[in-house]
Parts: C-alpha cells; structure tokens; sequence
C-alpha cells in the first residue's frame, strides 16, 4: 500500500506508519491523542475478495472475538484497547509492545538459556489460564506471538486468530492456525479447547529449547501428517542436560488425545515451577543473548508476518512519487498515443508497464491504464499450503498464493496440486471464476505389483481382503503407512508394514521380492501290520509317502492318508492334524489274514478277485490258483471260460485262520 491510499486515522488513532502486513490484515503505529501513548492498529483487510455473506460473517467473527479478547486482564497478555471499524474496515487498537518475539531466539548462538525458557513458559501457561477461564481459546500459539520483554517479562501476542467458545461464529472445521505449532484436533478440523493451546505451547518450547521442532517435514502436508500421526521427538534425545521431569511434562502436553494432556495452563505453570526450582531457578546475572535477524520460514514454516506489534520495524519507506510524476506528465502525449493514432509504440510491453504502474500508484495507476487490468484472486488448496502448477504463461502465481491472469484473458487455464502425498486439479474459466478459488485435492495413489515366494498367497491390506492372489497388482495409497498380511498354504503367516515416511521405490523393491517364511517339518510315523507290508499314500494327491513302521517327514497341517497292501487288498483312509516340528506315532488295528483259492473245469480259467470293503481289485492268474493270503472280510469272484468266454460269478466271506475255496465247473453259473 502506497502512502497516498494508506488511511490516515482509525477512529480517534491517527496513524503514524505502517508496520507490517500479514495474511489477513495490516498493522499500523498510531498515537492516541486523548492519553498521549503510543498503540498498535490491527486491520482486517481482503474483505473485498470474499462473497457479501463470507464479508458479513468475517467481520462479525472479528469484531465479536476481539471484544471477548479485550476483556482480558493479565500481565502476560497484550492488551486490547478498543475496538471499531473505520469505513466499514473492522481494526482494533492494542497495547504497542518493545520487545522480540521469541522466534529470533532459535537460531544457534542466539538460543536462550534453558531456565529462561521454561520461565517463558510459565507465563505463557499462566497468561494462557487467565484467558482460558475467560472462555477464549488463543488458537495461533507459535513463537512469533510470545514477545520477551526488555525487562524480561513475557507478552502473549495476536488473538487475532483466538476462539470465543461462547460463540459459534467460527466455524469448528474452518483450519486457522500456523502448520508448525497446531495440535492435531485443530489438523483435523474438530472443534478446539483450551487443551489444543497447551500442545502449541508445548511445540514452542520444544523448538526454543532445542532449535528443533518435534515434529518436523519438508512439506506442509507432511508436517500435518505428522503431527496426527507420529509420536514427538524424545527432548531428552536432543538436549540430555535438560530433566527428566520436563522431557515427560511435553510429553504429557504432545499427546494426541486432549483428554492425556494437562487440563489447565495453570497446572502446566506448577509443573514448570517446579522444574525451574529443580534447575536451581533464575540466576540474577542471566544473560539474555541478542535477538537474531528474522529469516523467512520455508515451505513448511508458515508465512511471517513482516511487523506485528510485537516486531515494529524502524524506519519510513518513501516512494518517488514526484519523480515518477514527472516522468509520467513528460511522456503523457506517447502514452496515449494508441487512442488517436492507433500505433502503441510500447507494443506487448505496455501491459506489464501498465500493471507494474498501478501496483505501486493504486488508483492514479489505474486511470492512466490503456488496458484492461489483470485480475488477482486469491487461491487455496485443501488442505492448506500445496505446491501449485500452472499450465499457462500467461498466469501466474505470486508469493501471497494469490492468483494473477489478464482481465481480458477468455481461454481456460489448468491449476494442478503438485505434491508428493495429494493430487488435485481444476479447469478454470476466467470469464466467471469467483474469489476464492479452492483446490480440491485427494490422496495420491500409485499401483504396486506384489510378488511372493512361493506365489498363490491370499492378501489382506489394512485388514481388507484383496481378490486374486500373487503375484498380482495392488494399488496402494502414498504417504501413509500401511499393513499387509500374506498367507499360503502350509506357510506361517507373512505380516509386512509400509512406513509413511518411505519413497514409493522403497515400497516397489519390497513389494516386489516377499519371501514367505517356512514352517517346521513335523515326523509321523504308521504302525506296520506283523503279517503283511502296508504303504502310506498320500489319498488327495496319490504320491507315495512311505511304509508303515518307518518315519514319515510331512509338512505341518491336515493330510488324508491312504494304508495299502494289495497283495492282501487291504486300504484304508486315515485324517491326521500335525503341527510345525511334531513326532507321531500312529498306532493301527489291522485286519486278520484267511486263505482264499479258486479251482475250475475246464481248468487254466482266469480270475479277477474284487474286495467289497476296500474296493481293490486285481487279477490273480489261472485256476487252478492255489491259495492266497488275503485279509477278512467279503469278495467278489469272477471266472472266464477258457473256451466260450462266459464268466462265473460268486461273492464269498473270508474269515480269519480258514480256507475259502470257490469252484467253477460244469451245472455252475451256466458253465
């Protein structure tokens, strides 16, 4: 803002200069004529990019919660003066601090001594009491709104952001806040108590104690992603000369469930008091190092607002308006040169001449423009702060994430979410695209092909059971972690966990190459028959596996075996259920043995023997066939005619130590 359009009072404040300018407003220095002090002025500016409803609902929230703010009474809380608007501009006139704000005090070398952190933080616990009792949540605490005093005392700065939980003006799922220093409750959209402040504070004192945050990340949404998700960084493993005592107190103040965390600022004050007294309190000759130069946070560090009362900057920025002036009416006749001739001799230059004019002249800029003006809107991605592509050179995208294209611009443009973890897209037509534009954006998801050895196992991911077996293709959702279970037959089951903190390679490499784990081998071992050799089959796949009386090495799980001895047609089906590494030992009841023999007329007959309790049979030569040791139990006989072919059929009973003789001859069976 040039300082022709900057106003010149808010109400009875007559500005002096402005301070800074944040996302959301200005900040000015004024004087108050009727106490002779000096006040900062907080405006709530942008109102104009909003639709009517969103103007009304933002300046009421603003209005309504710095009045609920003001009422607090605390010597660690910035007070507020007064609150008004200024042509229809809501501001509020708040005590104008001399101090640093903490945040210059994390950079090496500048790094406050531990007892002075702690001593920070329990004024900020015991400010952030007072104003929890009051019923207002603060909702932005992060180092940048904590201002050390020059005689040491501590100011807890900006309710701009802060929470009448009386009202319902804000909305509970409207994400406020900086990325770095919110509790997960306030990630997720779910409504905030005075306990999400406590676990800002917390992130705070973790960071100026150890210049780290506990949660860190490259990316915003990796920061957010982490702190719903991950634990914090141990303190102790940091800084081992820090107590115990402290180190569980942030943890307690961490915890991903209010409901774990201190109830009270106040009962986190306590607590710090005593560490502070384990510490053996504030030395009297502390040295407080100097303040470092303020850096601009990167991706994942939010934006710094450039001049909150707390970080006034000196100094007055005037521009050359007179010279420009001059330069300006010299060249007046060149300028409209296209409106009477039709020649521009400023050619495809003249826009960004024209717009370079009226971002640095404001309104005197935009009367003197030939062309039709660019316009800006802001623009946002949900969730808040992903990289953003655009398509089309003659749009572009500005540090503030707002929008900027010519105003005559009538071709459609892409906006595309470029980030690791989320993927998101939106055509925009700039003849009816209104402010704010939003990105909507979904997990991204990769497919992975899944191979296992041996092959054919059955897949459950995230407990969810995947159709088809391996090897086969899976696609998986980036950036969170994820569980798969393997399982195959006669193998132990495979449990594999994909971190959300792996590069998809490392999640393609392992995917790739599963080995499934063995079971033990168990031993089984049949009882042998005295009188006859028996042979262990396996009944479902027909192998043979071994003789009766020997020790059998079989996998661990069910098998169905067959006991055969054919010579005496004897089979017999067994279920066994071994499990991995055991020693069995079957014992069996075999059938006794009789005699069976066959005798014709004519002789050199043939004969099939078929047993109708194991279903053997097999042929056992020419009568006459002599005697046969054969196991109790019902036969079929059959006995071919030598000479016409016609059979003789006879069913019999062996039993036990006797003879059985069947005779074939003449008057028998048609023979």
């Amino acid at each position: 803002m040039n300082s022709s359009s900057r106003p010149r009072t808010f109400g009875r404040y007559r500005v002096v200069r402005l301070l800074g300018r944040g996302a959301v407003g200005e900040v000015y220095l004024a004087e108050d004529p009727a106490l002779s002090r000096r006040v900062a002025v907080k405006t709530l500016s942008g109102l104009d990019a909003l639709p009517p409803a969103e103007q009304e609902e933002a300046r009421a929230r603003f209005l309504r919660e710095a009045r609920a703010a003001a009422a607090l009474s605390h010597p660690n809380i910035v007070t507020i003066f007064d609150v008004g608007e200024q042509d229809g501009q809501p501001y509020m006139a708040m005590e104008y601090l001399e101090g640093a704000s903490v945040d210059r005090y994390v950079a090496e070398g500048h790094r406050l001594p531990a007892v002075k952190v702690v001593e920070i933080g329990m004024q900020a616990a015991l400010a952030l009491d007072e104003a929890h009792r009051a019923g207002i949540v603060h909702r932005d605490i992060k180092p940048a709104n904590l201002v050390l005093m020059q005689d040491g005392s501590l100011k807890v700065a900006d309710f701009g952001l802060a929470k009448d939980l009386r009202t319902s003006l804000t909305s509970a799922q409207t994400l406020l806040g900086t990325p770095n220093y919110m509790s997960p409750e306030q990630v997720a959209g779910a409504p905030l108590d005075t306990r999400s402040d406590l676990f800002s504070l917390a992130v705070c004192l973790f960071e100026l104690l150890t210049g780290r945050r506990p949660f860190g990340g490259d990316t915003v949404s990796t920061v957010l992603y982490r702190i719903v998700n991950d634990p914090p960084t141990p303190l102790r493993e940091l800084r081992e000369d820090l107590p115990e005592r402290l180190e569980a107190l942030l943890a307690r103040c961490l915890e991903k469930d209010p409901a774990r965390r201190p109830a009270t600022g106040n009962e986190v004050a306590h607590e710090l008091r005593e560490v502070l007294t384990e510490m053996g309190g504030l030395p009297a000759s502390l040295s407080i190092p100097a303040p470092a130069r303020v850096v601009p946070a990167g991706p994942a560090g939010g934006s710094e607002q450039k001049g909150s009362p707390t970080t006034a900057r000196r100094g007055r920025r005037w521009r050359p308006l007179v010279g420009l002036g001059l330069l300006l009416a010299t060249v007046a006749a060149a300028w409209t040169l296209p409106l009477w001739s039709g020649v521009d001799p400023l050619g495809q230059r003249r826009r960004p001449v024209e717009d370079w004019l009226s971002a640095r002249l404001g309104v005197v800029g935009d009367a003197v423009r030939l062309t039709i003006p660019e316009k800006v809107l802001p623009l946002l991605t949900q969730p808040r702060g992903l990289a953003v592509v655009v398509d089309d050179p003659r749009v572009r995208l500005d540090a503030d994430r707002r929008l900027h294209f010519p105003g005559d611009l009538e071709d459609s443009f892409t906006l595309r979410v470029d980030d690791a973890c989320r993927t998101g897209r939106v055509e925009v037509d700039p003849r009816t695209v209104a402010a704010p534009l939003v990105i909507e954006t979904e997990p991204r998801r990769q497919t992975f092909e899944v191979v296992s050895s041996p092959p054919r196992a059955r897949v459950k991911l995230d407990g969810r059971q995947i159709e088809g077996r391996t090897p086969l293709e899976l696609e998986i959702e980036l950036c969170r972690e994820h569980s798969l279970s393997l399982r195959v037959s006669g193998r132990p089951e495979l449990e594999v966990t994909l971190a959300a903190d792996q590069a998809p390679e490392v999640w393609s490499t392992r995917l790739a190459a599963l080995k499934m784990p063995r079971l033990e081998d168990a031993f089984l071992e049949v009882a042998a028959s005295p009188h006859y050799k028996v042979m262990v089959l396996d009944a479902r796949r027909g192998g043979r596996l071994g003789s009766a009386g020997k020790r059998l090495r079989l996998r661990p799980g069910r098998h169905r075996l067959a006991l055969v001895a054919e010579k005496v047609f004897y089979r017999r089906e067994i279920d066994v259920a071994l499990e991995p590494g055991q020693r069995m030992t079957l014992p069996m009841a075999y059938p006794a043995l009789g005699r069976l023999s066959v005798i014709s007329v004519p002789p050199e007959a043939e004969v099939t023997v078929s047993s109708l309790d194991s279903g053997l049979e097999r042929k056992i030569g020419r009568t006459p066939t002599g005697e046969r040791k054969v196991v109790v139990g019902e036969y079929a006989v059959e006995v071919i005619h030598p000479v016409s072919g016609k059979p003789f059929r006879e069913k019999i009973r062996v039993r036990a130590g006797t003879a059985t003789v069947v005779r074939a001859g003449k008057g028998r069976g048609g023979w």
